[in-house]
């Protein structure tokens, strides 16, 4: 993972209110409890999860368009422009998934 898709992830997950760290190279969910803290053994990463990419894109309302050069996403309802990225392979899947974080990531940057 590199140090630009680990930031990416953690404000990700920031937008969606999930507490990640990274344990031996891939992110897993933190528990709280008080003071105690714990890793669930769940690990979390929608740009290698299509699971996880859906329901990140569902909890946040982020749509996804996909032209033949480019894909972009915005955030449903408040009609949020989120971005636009010219990054497509031949990898349609792969391509949403990093679409959905790219904009997770960028709701989570713009959280105080």
């Amino acid at each position: 993972m590199t140090p630009e898709d680990r930031e990416m992830l953690e404000m990700a997950a920031r937008a969606a209110g999930i507490l990640i760290e990274d344990y031996k190279g891939v992110m897993a969910i933190i528990e709280r409890d008080g003071d105690e803290c714990w890793r669930t053994g769940v690990y979390w990463d929608p740009l290698a999860s299509d699971g996880d990419a859906l329901r990140l894109a569902a909890q946040l309302g982020i749509c996804v368009h996909v032209h033949p050069l480019n894909i972009g996403a915005t955030k449903y309802g408040a009609a949020t422009y989120l971005g636009d990225w010219r990054e497509r392979t031949l990898d349609d899947a792969a391509d949403y998934r990093l679409a959905i974080t790219r904009a997770a990531a960028a709701i989570g940057r713009s959280m105080p």
